[in-house]
């Protein structure tokens, strides 16, 4: 299959159209391959500081960072740490703005819940006792999250989702503990094969949260 083609699945959604995101020199970049129940998937994320705007990006924000109530009020997507899974609810009535919420085990595990605008019950995306989440991985996922949505997939297929991070990129300086923790970044999202190439980036040891 390539990586242009839908995957076939029960679901009957359509395969996501390609946001295509292009953002300033000294933007950084990352790869995640999500292996859902619609089949593998290869996303591309180019993220830059939130002063600087990508054109088809979304504004994803740390719940945990400094960021001020307008940039909060503005975000598209907000992630962060806590005791109760059910807080991502709490954060989608808070902020009408936000399309979706995901919030992970505050003690590293590999887990976090996501819930998307109209999409009913969270949905845990990664299995209880995995190997540790960090934060960075945990925004990643969050942006492919949102690309997923607005992709028009059921966040239920990635339920038992398994998450690799081939390439993460350098760490955002504003991603840092206590920092603002806001981003601006940018998705292409594509089904994939488990035999189709990754793009030609700096080998790096691959982590799966599983």
């Amino acid at each position: 299959m390539s990586v242009m083609e839908s995957p076939a699945d029960g679901f009957g959604a359509p395969g996501p159209k390609p946001v295509h995101a292009t953002g300033p020199v000294g933007g950084s970049a990352a790869v995640v391959v999500v292996r859902s129940a619609l089949g593998p998937y290869l996303a591309l994320i180019t993220e830059c500081p939130a002063g600087n705007p990508l054109a088809d990006g979304h504004l994803r924000v740390n719940l945990g960072g400094a960021a001020d109530a307008t940039t909060l009020t503005c975000a598209d997507v907000l992630y962060g740490s806590v005791g109760d899974p059910r807080h991502a609810a709490r954060v989608l009535r808070r902020y009408p703005g936000c399309l979706l919420a995901t919030v992970r085990d505050p003690d590293g595990g590999g887990r976090c819940v996501a819930l998307a605008r109209g999409a009913g019950a969270p949905v845990a995306v990664t299995a209880a006792g995995g190997p540790p989440l960090s934060g960075r991985e945990h925004a990643l996922i969050a942006s492919v999250l949102y690309a997923w949505v607005e992709a028009g997939l059921p966040l239920s297929a990635l339920a038992a989702a398994e998450w690799t991070f081939p390439w993460p990129g350098r760490e955002p300086a504003d991603e840092a503990p206590g920092a603002q923790g806001a981003r601006w970044a940018g998705v292409v999202l594509s089904p994939s094969s488990p035999l189709s190439p990754l793009p030609l980036l700096p080998p790096l040891v691959a982590k799966a949260i599983w």
